[in-house]
């Protein structure tokens, strides 16, 4: 599978109609856990949008996810526990 850049570290921009280019000087990443998982998992996806394929982890999920860091929000907010 060809590899995407999905997140660019440069902005193109034009001024007066000349281009410019702005490279981000980024710190370098430090690795906090196991990156395996992240990177199968953006290259399952990326290979879902260019194929039209249904990603193993659907809408149900993804609304399941929502609604927990939702409840931790207002939880946070309210110091009160969130039932869901």
């Amino acid at each position: 599978m060809k590899k995407t850049n999905v997140f660019p570290t440069y902005l193109k921009y034009k001024v007066g109609g000349v281009p410019g280019k702005f490279d981000a000087k980024l710190p370098v990443r430090t690795e906090h856990c196991e990156q395996g998982m992240y990177t199968r998992q953006m290259e399952h996806y990326m290979e879902c949008v260019q194929s039209r394929k249904q990603p193993v982890s659907g809408f149900a999920e993804g609304q399941l996810i929502l609604d927990i860091v939702d409840a931790a929000y207002q939880s946070s907010q309210t110091g009160e526990v969130v039932n869901l």
